[in-house]
Order: structure tokens, then C-alpha cells, then sequence
């Protein structure tokens, strides 16, 4: 079985030395540049060793990757599965740029998924905007986010129409609880009395 691997590293930026990164800082301030600079300068003001080689995780692959890989596992204890060398070295090269605190295997709960995906969070660990970066993904067969995306729709939008099943379950057993109600129980109730479901969907 050969495992398919995909990274998400800029190659430019990933075997740029000092002087390029240096560069690139001096005309990204020249420039005004603010969110370049944003990405290569922390908010200490200090300059990192390198400019990040990897992205951010876009606001689609977040919410397809969390819907389909719900299972997060500190990459020092995965076991799941074999972790491909490429991945690790992936793994190994973004250790060394010192930007992260954390890397993570977002896995499926089940086999319906078989794409495991490398991510890593930045060091603002309590910040409520911390950045999160994927890295890696690796499977059999790598389906396009296109078809990922609409897979992990399709996922949530059966969620959701259960969660609306056991409401109506709930609201069908309410009723019959008020019919089962005598009149006198009513009248105590007071005619401030109400009832309500509480929704598992929120």
C-alpha cells in the first residue's frame, strides 16, 4: 500500500537562509507591508530565524478537517497509524523553526475519513485569535477539498436534522405530559406556567 502525501510548505520560503528572510524583512518595512510584516516580525518585535513556510488553515479547511478528523492527538502520541517520512520530515523541519508550541494529528473517529491531517498551533497559546497551520495530510487517496468540503456539509446537515428529530421526540413527550396533567394541577401551576425543551442543537 503506498500512502499519498500532500504539504502545504512554501518552498521558497521553506529553504530561504538568514540574509533572504532578512531581506525580505527590510522590503516588507520599506513597503509598508503590514501584514507580511505582521507574519515575519512576533508582536515582541522581534525577528525569527526564518519567515513561516506554512499557511494558515483557511476558514473551509478548519471547519471540513474539524467535522471529518474530530479525533486530535498530540503528534507525540499518535499511534494510529504510520506517520510517512515525508510528513516527518515536515514535522522535523517546522520543529526546528522554533514558531510552534504544539503539533497535533487530526484523525478520523471512524474509517469513513482516511486522510489524517499535521497541523500546528503558533505560541500565543492565550490568545483568543491563535493561529493554527496545516502542514501535512497523507492517505491512500487524497480527495480534493472540493469533495472533502462537501462531505463534511453533508455530515453537519445530518447532524443537524437528528438534532431536530430529538427535539421533536422531546416536544411529542411534553405534550403528552400536559394532556396527562389533571386540572387541578394546572390551576396550582398558575397561569404564569410554561414549559420549554432545552435544544441540543446550540
Amino acid at each position: 500500500m503506498t500512502l499519498q502525501v500532500e504539504t502545504y510548505e512554501c518552498a521558497e520560503t521553506a529553504s530561504e537562509p538568514i540574509e533572504a528572510c532578512e531581506e525580505a524583512i527590510r522590503l516588507a518595512e520599506e513597503m509598508g507591508l503590514g501584514g507580511q510584516i505582521q507574519m515575519i516580525r512576533p508582536s515582541d518585535g522581534e525577528a525569527p530565524a526564518a519567515r513561516c513556510p506554512y499557511r494558515e488553515m483557511t476558514k473551509d479547511e478548519l471547519f471540513m478537517y474539524q467535522v471529518l478528523c474530530p479525533a486530535s492527538v498530540k503528534v507525540a502520541e499518535y499511534s494510529r497509524s504510520p506517520i510517512p517520512l515525508r510528513v516527518l520530515q515536515v514535522l522535523s523541519h517546522a520543529r526546528s523553526l522554533e514558531l510552534f508550541s504544539d503539533f497535533y494529528v487530526w484523525d478520523k473517529a471512524s474509517q469513513v475519513l482516511k486522510e489524517p491531517v499535521l497541523v500546528a498551533y503558533d505560541k500565543n497559546e492565550y490568545s483568543w485569535d491563535r493561529k493554527l497551520y496545516i502542514l501535512a495530510r497523507w492517505g491512500e487517496e487524497l480527495e480534493t477539498p472540493s469533495v472533502l468540503l462537501k462531505r463534511a456539509i453533508g455530515v453537519m446537515r445530518e447532524r443537524l436534522k437528528s438534532g431536530v428529530d430529538s427535539v421533536a421526540r422531546q416536544a411529542d413527550s411534553l405534550r403528552c405530559r400536559v394532556d396527562s396533567y389533571t386540572d387541578e394541577e394546572i390551576v396550582t401551576a398558575g397561569p404564569a406556567a410554561s414549559i420549554s425543551i432545552r435544544s441540543p442543537i446550540t
